[in-house]
């Protein structure tokens, strides 16, 4: 047969290109969506050390669905507010 299967790359890292035989990792402060391209990880979520995207811990929020660069972190909540795991902004 001569042909190998296809799979998808790991998280954190992607490949455009059809036949590749290998994944290029992302850049710093984007994650692997899928296998073909580097993004931010949504709302509710931030880019990890291994440009993987994890969940914003209860009592943090992330409002940005483009959260790469720059705003690759969850923020803590104001005084007085909360958060749910997941959250995109602060309840009071």
């Amino acid at each position: 047969s001569g042909y190998e299967e296809c799979t998808d790359c790991p998280e954190g890292k992607y490949q455009p290109d059809q036949g590749s035989f290998s994944c290029d990792a992302c850049t710093t402060g984007n994650a692997g969506v899928g296998s073909a391209t580097c993004a931010g990880c949504g709302v509710g979520k931030y880019v990890g050390g291994s440009n993987s995207c994890l969940t914003c811990p209860a009592g943090t929020y992330q409002p940005s669905a483009d959260n790469y660069n720059t705003d690759s972190s969850c923020y803590n909540c104001p005084g007085g507010q909360f958060s749910s795991v997941g959250s995109a902004s602060c309840d009071s």
